[in-house]
């Protein structure tokens, strides 16, 4: 009885089945006409630079800064990159609290540190996509302005006398303001 099975299912798996069309919602069916959805498509314009694909931005542009930093004005709560805790023998990168605490920046372009008041107040100045801390606690910081997923930021780098790189490093404070 086995053995006449065995045949059977060996006769049938190798049957001719050319005269058997494929089925229309058989994925792995050669197909009969249309297009070849693998092949290249001609170029439809002469133009390269309409061809070619926008890159996408890592960040989304600054908020405009005019001559005064009103998109600028409210509180920003400081963290830094640094290493994390080491899991299953690799250090985790994380975001921690920051030095630089928390700070104020008004409409006008004054600024305190709420983390350190004993340092008094100063002044910033805005520019296109940077801003300047003139005087105070943070006098001679420049940081970049931005925003994110999370809100306005703004990116100071390891050395906060210079612009940051264009994406974070360990050791840089990023600033989100609440």
């Amino acid at each position: 009885m086995l053995t006449k099975l065995l045949v059977l299912i060996a006769l049938v798996a190798c049957s001719k089945s050319d005269d058997k069309k494929p089925a229309a919602a058989d994925p792995w069916a050669t197909p009969t006409a249309g297009a070849d959805p693998w092949a290249t498509a001609p170029a439809a314009t002469a133009d390269p630079d309409q061809a070619k694909p926008t890159p996408a931005s890592p960040r989304d542009p600054a908020p405009p800064a005019t001559g005064g930093t009103t998109t600028l004005a409210g509180t920003y709560q400081c963290q830094t990159l640094r290493y994390g805790t080491l899991v299953n023998g690799m250090y985790q990168t994380a975001y921690v609290a920051s030095a630089l605490g928390t700070f104020e920046i008004d409409a006008d372009g004054a600024y305190r540190s709420v983390s350190y008041p004993d340092k008094g107040s100063g002044r910033t100045r805005a520019e296109a996509a940077t801003v300047s801390f003139e005087d105070g606690p943070y006098a001679g910081f420049i940081g970049e302005v931005g925003s994110n997923s999370s809100g306005a930021y703004i990116h100071f780098g390891g050395k906060p006398s210079e612009a940051p790189a264009a994406s974070m490093r360990f050791n840089d404070h990023i600033c989100y303001r609440n």
